[in-house]
């Protein structure tokens, strides 16, 4: 439990919320607007089929909607504790530095399970918008992290 003090000391709940719903509406627009023909179609040709409507999901729309929330609480919160933890201040003109610091570092901290994408045999490609997404979304609530401070 002492750990759980140290890393998220004075936690604006208001904030990781609002950072959350940034990352979820984000994600949304990204993956259901931006990249959304691409992405479809190699989803569809990595689970082998060639038509995304024959893909069989294994997990209903509101359990899925429902981790990736859950998932962008706990980024919100790790960029916190990784402030918290390894001090990233700067002057106050680069504050938003520090927030971005941290964000690239939870960043690239979850894409180094990415790897076993490679053995899977996953399209490069689809490894590559999801990783883009995932900096993008982690970006974006350390800005809005920064903007509640």
């Amino acid at each position: 439990m002492a750990i759980c003090s140290l890393l998220f000391a004075n936690v604006d709940w208001v904030a990781v919320l609002a950072a959350a719903m940034a990352q979820h509406f984000f994600s949304y627009f990204y993956y259901a607007t931006l990249i959304a023909a691409p992405f479809t179609r190699l989803m569809a040709n990595d689970k082998g089929v060639t038509d995304a409507s024959k893909v069989v999901m294994r997990y209903d729309m509101l359990k899925c909607v429902l981790i990736s929330f859950i998932a962008s609480i706990a980024r919100a919160l790790f960029i916190i504790a990784t402030l918290n933890t390894l001090k990233l201040t700067a002057t106050a003109e680069c504050k938003l530095c520090a927030y971005f610091d941290a964000a690239l570092l939870v960043s690239a901290v979850t894409v180094i399970g990415s790897h076993a994408d490679m053995w899977n045999q996953r399209h490069f490609k689809l490894q590559f918008f999801e990783i883009l997404g995932d900096v993008s979304s982690a970006v974006l609530a350390a800005l809005v992290l920064y903007s509640q401070s």
